[in-house]
């Protein structure tokens, strides 16, 4: 894969996410994602750069699991800290004592 407008190895941020490597553009929302390049046999063997350095397979690797990305789900629960009879309750009995 060749990498156009002048980039360098350093414009651009690899992570992992799953079996997917993901290329950023830093300083940018803008992505690649090279699917399931850790399991496909036939997957992008290296990224060059118009000064041409280039990236192989393993430096690919190494910097994609470097910043690796784990999801998990997320769950919460809550408990409400009022209960409202006894609040009205309350209430009440101070209307009474007024």
């Amino acid at each position: 894969m060749h990498v156009l407008d002048d980039l360098a190895a350093a414009d651009i941020t690899l992570s992992r996410h799953g079996n997917d490597v993901d290329i950023g553009l830093n300083g940018t929302h803008d992505r690649m994602t090279l699917s399931d390049w850790f399991v496909s046999p036939d997957h992008v063997k290296q990224i060059t750069f118009c000064d041409d350095t280039l990236l192989d397979e393993a430096t690919i690797a190494a910097l994609a699991n470097a910043r690796r990305v784990l999801a998990v789900d997320d769950s919460a629960s809550v408990q409400e800290d009022r209960h409202p009879g006894r609040d009205r309750q309350r209430a009440r009995e101070r209307l009474r004592h007024r």
